[in-house]
């Protein structure tokens, strides 16, 4: 995943719930190479910059 990329969380709640919805649609605005499994997402929802880890996000089909 690269800057610009449009990611949702990837992560479900025990009972089936998505926690998807709280968060909205991000997108990567800065990635670091001393850790390169982690990157800074701009959430929507949020209004708010959090670091995350790339296995727990999915990338957005922008052709949807």
């Amino acid at each position: 995943m690269k800057v610009g990329d449009m990611v949702t969380m990837d992560f479900s709640l025990p009972g089936g719930h998505n926690m998807e919805d709280a968060w909205g649609i991000g997108v990567i605005v800065e990635t670091n190479d001393r850790h390169p499994e982690d990157v800074a997402v701009l959430w929507s929802l949020l209004n708010a910059v959090s670091w995350e880890m790339i296995s727990m996000l999915e990338a957005v089909d922008e052709s949807r």
